[in-house]
């Protein structure tokens, strides 16, 4: 049995700016950052602001002789709760059993929030979902005009988008990083980067030392991110052709028909938003479990789950998926979103609920898997780092 946990980021995206090659300073992506890699008194410039871009740069401004952050896309930056926790609820804290009832409120008020958005019918969700847009804008526009000094800059940093158009970020650091003297925001775009730093179409050249590229990573939900020939199935069926002609599909979000004895912890519709990513890996890994105990029960050693069960699991995901379709790809149109994919299709989320994701873990029909006597001969390989690992 295969099990890829290798989680929803796969390798850093390579920014498609002509030049890189040729900048003279130091260059590095976050996820490469060395402790070598000292800021300290350099000019910085920072490419990308999404949640990556937004954290590094509340981080390291103070230390720059000067900052220059290069934003394609604003994004929203939702002021952090940060507070001492009162003594006496330090103190209530420690009642046994409290933990597990906020646990428990916060998911049935997340799950009746999700059943609501996914089954109220379009004619009632969309005027209520551009009512949303409009009013979240119109807030934060007003806590950036009173948390950012320069009144451009507060206009710039303003999405012009709603609030989940795309993945918004908890961070209060960044809109105030440009009342700083040394830190500036662009907007215009850029042309190419140059040995001394970063230049614009309108022929602007920012010098840079020390250039960031925060331009985010492949994704799970992008068929893309799949390359063909890193995992092939019984038969030769190759991942990376499935999700590239199939579309992002998996039974419950964690295994593949043509791909036996083998699952997905982040997988197509697997997060519902209300359980977090931890969450999220505990559902699958329950699925999980449970479907090789199956196998045990039944003494197999090779399972498959079945195409009919894949379909109707599918279509019940594209179904709830309405409302949800309707937000990312056509009320926010032509927005870079981190929820939708280049086929405008949303597997990121799954519409159902946490505690309905919960029980199909738990419940799923076990004749929704075929079980069988391994054959000797290899049905599936999964190409990891330049191995073969035969199932």
């Amino acid at each position: 049995f295969v099990i890829s946990a290798i989680g929803p980021f796969f390798d850093p995206k390579q920014p498609g700016i002509k030049g890189l090659e040729n900048f003279t300073g130091t260059r590095v992506t976050p996820v490469q950052w060395l402790p070598e890699h000292d800021v300290r008194g350099k000019r910085v410039a920072v490419i990308g602001t999404g949640a990556t871009g937004v954290q590094l740069c509340g981080a390291i401004a103070d230390e720059t002789e000067s900052l220059v952050v290069f934003q394609r896309t604003p994004v929203y930056c939702i002021p952090k709760p940060d507070f001492r926790i009162p003594v006496i609820a330090q103190w209530a804290l420690r009642i046994p059993g409290l933990f597990s009832v906020i646990e428990w409120g916060a998911l049935l008020g997340g799950s009746l929030g999700l059943w609501f958005l996914i089954h109220t019918p379009g004619a009632v969700m969309r005027p209520l979902m551009r009512l949303f847009d409009a009013a979240g804008r119109a807030l934060y526009g007003a806590y950036l005009r009173a948390v950012v000094k320069d009144r451009k800059v507060a206009r710039d940093l303003l999405p012009y988008f709603g609030p989940l158009g795309n993945r918004p970020t908890l961070n209060s650091a960044f809109p105030r990083v440009f009342n700083k003297p040394h830190c500036s925001l662009v907007t215009t775009p850029i042309a190419e980067v140059v040995p001394e730093g970063v230049k614009t179409v309108d022929g602007t050249v920012y010098e840079a030392d020390f250039l960031i590229t925060a331009t985010g990573f492949d994704l799970f939900s992008e068929p893309a991110s799949y390359k063909r020939g890193r995992v092939t199935g019984a038969g030769g069926r190759d991942l990376g052709d499935f999700f590239n002609s199939r579309g992002m599909q998996a039974y419950e979000s964690v295994s593949i028909t043509g791909f036996p004895n083998r699952w997905i912890i982040v997988g197509p519709y697997s997060w519902t938003g209300n359980g977090g990513w931890h969450g999220l890996a505990d559902t699958a890994v329950t699925h999980i479990v449970r479907a090789i105990s199956l196998a045990g029960e039944r003494g197999a050693s090779r399972m498959e789950v079945r195409q009919e069960a894949l379909d109707r699991f599918h279509q019940l995901m594209l179904r709830n998926g309405r409302n949800l379709k309707y937000y990312f790809t056509e009320l926010n149109r032509g927005v870079r979103s981190y929820w939708k994919n280049a086929d405008d299709d949303v597997p990121l989320l799954r519409p159902t609920t946490t505690l309905q994701a919960r029980r199909a873990a738990k419940k799923f029909p076990a004749d929704d898997y075929e079980y069988a006597q391994q054959s000797q001969r290899v049905d599936s390989i999964a190409v990891l780092n330049d191995s073969q690992v035969v199932v």
